[in-house]
This record gives structure tokens, sequence and C-alpha cells, in this order.
């Protein structure tokens, strides 16, 4: 039995065939019990979105068993020995941090994810994160960063037991477990930046960028100043333009074009200040954008 315990499937937008730039959608496939059929589960649903048509791109946290890499290894064998024209995913491999100061593991591990998970926004449509069979620091990473979170289940009270607590003589649900209780407060740190004291999206729902002059290389937009808005507070903000590319798009054959927007800011110029001695003041502005004609 699969229960899907989470889906937000708008958080993120899914990156059309183009080629062109845009956030992929990120599937979590959790459960702190061993042996629940994760990597299994995992495997189908990367094949089923391959066989879809969809780029996909997996990364297996569970770094001592590697139950998802070895499958994606012994498919790749396969292809090699037989010619056979099966589709494969992209791969990106996190091994544990060596360092023996925990601030310093779970800062290069959180570095490493980041990493891992911008390099395959860029060319997937799906992202499929096998997490670990425990608590870990990757895991609770990755449970943050789901659009959707499926959790694997045999059919037994020994099982369901990761997700809440049943009264034996009425069956009904009458408490979260361990693994529930992870997953909300997992969740609820990546509501914190939307509070009064970050984002304030209660306020301030949302942040503008209006651009003004363009940059050209020949017909290529490489550049754009503009005015920044955050937080009620406008500043000047020259944006980096990457990737840009047109093309008509593979079903609707509609002009379409492509790109991802960089940049950096000073949070504290803006006002939101907490933290910032601790977390730090830069932030990395990562835009994914389509337009049509």
């Amino acid at each position: 039995m699969v229960a899907p315990v989470m889906t937000a499937p708008t958080a993120t937008s899914s990156r059309e065939a183009t080629g062109q730039s845009r956030l992929a959608h990120t599937i979590v496939i959790g459960n702190e019990k061993g042996g629940a059929g994760k990597s299994t589960v995992a495997m189908h649903l990367c094949v089923g979105l391959l066989r879809m048509g969809m780029t996909v791109g997996v990364m297996d946290l569970d770094v001592r068993q590697r139950s998802l890499a070895r499958y994606i290894e012994n498919r790749s064998r396969w292809i090699r020995n037989t010619g056979a024209p099966l589709p494969m995913p992209e791969v990106a491999r996190i091994d544990a941090s060596q360092a023996r100061d925990l601030d310093a593991a779970e800062a290069e591990e959180a570095k490493h994810f980041e990493e891992s998970l911008r390099r395959l926004s860029e060319k997937c449509n799906f992202i499929i994160i096998d997490a670990p069979g425990g608590d870990t620091f990757l895991s609770r990473t990755a449970h943050s960063a789901a659009d959707t979170l499926i959790t694997p289940l045999n059919d037994s009270f020994v099982d369901f037991d990761v997700l809440g607590t049943v009264d034996p003589q009425t069956y009904a649900v009458t408490g979260e477990s361990h693994y529930s209780e992870m997953v909300r407060e997992t969740r609820r740190k990546r509501r914190r930046v939307k509070a009064e004291d970050f984002f304030n999206v209660a306020k301030f729902p949302t942040l503008t960028f209006k651009g003004s002059k363009f940059t050209f290389d020949g017909d290529k937009p490489v550049a754009v100043e503009g005015e920044f808005t955050l937080l009620g507070v406008t500043k000047p903000l020259k944006l980096t333009i990457n990737n840009f590319k047109c093309g008509p798009h593979p079903f609707s054959k509609k002009p379409v074009c492509g790109a991802e927007v960089t940049g950096t800011i000073k949070r504290s110029e803006f006002g939101m200040v907490k933290f910032v001695d601790i977390v730090g003041d830069t932030v990395d502005i990562s835009i994914r954008t389509d337009a049509w004609r």
C-alpha cells in the first residue's frame, strides 16, 4: 500500500519539454521504517515518468545502502550489454560529510544537496528523492524541499505506526507518530520564512522586479537592470540572464522563450534583519521563466 502524506503540486512549476529552464517538481519517497519499499516505489515512479516522455532526476540519500542507485546502475549495465533503448534518469550522488564537527558536516551536506537540486532542476521536469530509513539531517532537508511526499506502507499496523497511533479496539487514529511529527516540523520550518520576521507574506504577499534596461550579446539578452521591491522597500538591482532559448513548443507549437535569471541582494537593506549574524545577509535570487507569444 502507498499512502500519499502531503502533496502541493502547485508549489513549483514543471519544466516544459522544450528545454526551457523552469523549476522541477520535487517528489520525496520517505518513511523512517526500513523495508517499506521506498526504493522500489522510487524506481517504478522514475521509469513511469520517463516512459511518459518526462526528464527525471534522482537523488539517493540512503548514503549507506544506496538501493535506488544500484537499481539505476543495473539498468545502465543492461543497456550497455544488450543495447536496449531504455530511457535513463539524471543522477546526482550525495555522500555523507566526513567532517567531525556537526555544524560543519550539516553545512557541507546542505550545500551539496542544494547544488544537486539546482543542477537537476535545470535539466528535469521531475526530481525523485529516495530518503533514508531514519531521521537524518539529509532526510529532513529533503522533506523540507518536497512538493509531493509519498510514504510507502506495507499492510500492517506495524508499518502504519510510523504515521500514527491507532486505538486497538475502535481502530481510530489517536495521534501522530514520530515520522509524522518530523514531517510536520520540517514543513513548519519551511513556513517560517513566510513569517513577519522574514518575508512577512501576510503584509507583503508579493515581491516585484521591474526591468528598465536590457543588455544584449548580439540578439540574446544577457542582463537586465531595474528596481527590486521587497517588504515595501525598493532598490536598484541588476540581474543576469542565463540559458536564454527560444523555439516552438513541442505540443502546442506556439513560440516560447525561456531563461534563468539570477542575482544577489543583501536582505538587511530591505529591513529583513532577523538572524543576519547567524544565517547570513546574502540572498541568491534564481528565477526560471517562460514567455509565450
